[in-house]
């Protein structure tokens, strides 16, 4: 089930306004299963700030590998 980050924090969705700080750490292949983590740094009444994780899942083999990572500003709109 997919949730969006920021309105789970906030009650109303959020646009990407900026991103800083993203590091690509290994390649994903197709057949990849893919999870993305966000955690909220801060938010306020206008923007929400969150690290992403990016981890690389092999089908068949449950050993997540982290791939990417970054922080996202998010403005509520």
């Amino acid at each position: 089930m997919r949730r969006n980050c920021s309105k789970k924090h906030t009650g109303r969705s959020a646009v990407t306004a900026g991103a800083e700080n993203i590091n690509f750490l290994k390649p994903s292949y197709r057949g990849d299963i893919l999870t993305l983590k966000a955690n909220i740094l801060s938010f306020g009444n206008t923007s929400v700030k969150a690290e992403v994780k990016v981890t690389r899942e092999i089908p068949g083999n449950n050993e997540p590998t982290l791939i990417a990572e970054g922080i996202f500003t998010f403005v509520i709109i």
